[in-house]
């Protein structure tokens, strides 16, 4: 039987795009999760191109440091505690970590010191994958302070890995069986083997589960000989179902959801959407985005329940191919984005979007964080403390602001500065942005 679908796109929802700071004469930087309170894990990398693990709170980047005799290491994945998994790497060992209370936890292994952790949930959860004593592919893991380190096992094959655990500690990822094959599945929080999450063969061919929200929805991707590259959603309650394509192109993967149901998918043209699974609609996220975005959405990783987005594209200033950001919907539809080229002395580009059209904008900018009352809006205030006024621009006839060819002063180099604007006449303020002059 054949399903017609009909793609539908959502009304829009402008988002903007905080480019994360790297490490000083390293330009490198990756975002792979992200915590309800808008913490970002990942990696940065060094002055000697090593890989070191990070993250970025309030915009701020902080290392989290490796095994002592390790070289290098990485973040995947973050809980609302603030406890962050991933790996330290060393001289021949992968060990599987955990960053608690301000202390590495070595998790230990399968049999051969070679492991990762993946993702985590708010009890302290971890999953990841290992190689099992004279194994030639890794098994998923899960592992907990009371029971340690668990091999989840195959569907009768060599090999699985684990990449995400929902609140209840459900474990999902992939696993072959007898004949090789690859299929997504659901390690049950009680233990037991691996289940399926295909079982009417829908995607026979080979199934991945990639991310799950906290609640236990599940997304993936798959190939069929017959249907080709296909995403789907799967819950407990409702089964697996295959995601209708993108407007105008397939689903190339289906990376992460959240409670909400909004799901990232990377489609076929290489553009990032977001499909509401309730809905049923799709978003293209670049198309979003105020004037002049620093950085492509090369690739997104997390969602989070506030619609949050960690990922990392091209740096169109630098020139970094990987370059973290964050991902948000603009606070009351009005959003301020990122000075490009960001260079101290040299004329520069900055755009807002979501305004009321012909209504005045006032930009602001400080180099401290804080709280002013916006004149005549009452509680109303901007994130900064004692703000400069920069302009005074009237918005076009699209809801658009741009400031061309505005230098910075020289002597900005190096610092960070904290940018905003306000439209009065409805008093709405943007989101807080931020740049790095060089």
């Amino acid at each position: 039987m054949l399903a017609f679908f009909v793609a539908v796109l959502a009304a829009p929802q402008l988002r903007t795009l905080d480019s994360l700071p790297g490490l000083p004469g390293g330009p490198h930087s990756v975002a792979y999760a992200l915590n309800e309170a808008g913490e970002v894990a990942g990696i940065a990398q060094g002055r000697r191109h090593d890989a070191r693990p990070v993250v970025w709170r309030g915009g701020e980047l902080v290392e989290l440091g490796i095994i002592p005799g390790d070289v290098e290491g990485a973040a995947f994945g973050i809980n609302d505690a603030g406890e962050v998994c991933g790996q330290s790497i060393g001289s021949g060992v992968l060990r599987a970590v955990l960053w608690r209370g301000g202390a590495i936890v070595d998790l230990g292994h399968l049999g051969v010191p070679a492991a990762s952790a993946t993702a985590l949930n708010d009890a302290g959860m971890v999953v990841g994958n290992s190689y099992p004593a004279g194994g030639l592919y890794t098994h998923g893991f899960r592992w907990t302070r009371a029971a340690g380190m668990t091999d989840l096992g195959t569907l009768g094959g060599e090999y699985s890995a684990a990449t995400c655990v929902d609140a209840a500690g459900n474990a999902y990822g992939v696993a072959t069986d007898a004949a090789g094959r690859n299929h997504a599945v659901i390690w049950p929080a009680g233990g037991g083997p691996a289940q399926r999450l295909d079982a009417l063969d829908q995607l026979g061919f080979s199934s991945i589960a990639r991310g799950c929200s906290p609640s236990g929805i599940v997304v993936g991707d798959g190939y069929d000989l017959v249907l080709g590259e296909r995403g789907f959603a799967w819950s407990a309650v409702g089964g697996l179902r295959l995601l209708p394509p993108p407007p105008g192109t397939t689903v190339r993967f289906a990376q992460d959801v959240n409670d909400a149901g909004q799901a990232l998918v990377y489609g076929g043209d290489l553009r990032l959407w977001i499909h509401d699974l309730t809905a049923g609609s799709w978003t293209d996220a670049g198309a979003e985005l105020p004037p002049f975005p620093r950085a492509s959405l090369g690739a997104a990783y997390e969602i989070n329940g506030a619609g949050q987005i960690a990922g990392h594209g091209y740096d169109f200033a630098t020139g970094a191919p990987q370059s973290a950001w964050l991902l948000a919907p603009a606070p009351d539809g009005f959003g301020l984005g990122e000075p490009l080229p960001g260079v101290a002395g040299a004329p520069g580009s900055l755009g807002a979007a979501g305004l009321t059209p012909g209504a005045t904008v006032r930009l602001f900018a400080s180099r401290v964080a804080g709280s002013t009352a916006v004149p005549g809006c009452g509680s109303l205030s901007l994130d900064l403390h004692q703000p400069s006024l920069l302009a005074v621009t009237a918005a076009d006839a699209q809801g658009v602001v741009q400031w061309l060819g505005v230098a910075a002063p020289a002597g900005l180099a190096g610092r960070r500065v904290l940018l905003q604007a306000a439209e009065l006449s409805t008093c709405r303020v943007s989101n807080l942005s931020s740049v790095d002059f060089r």
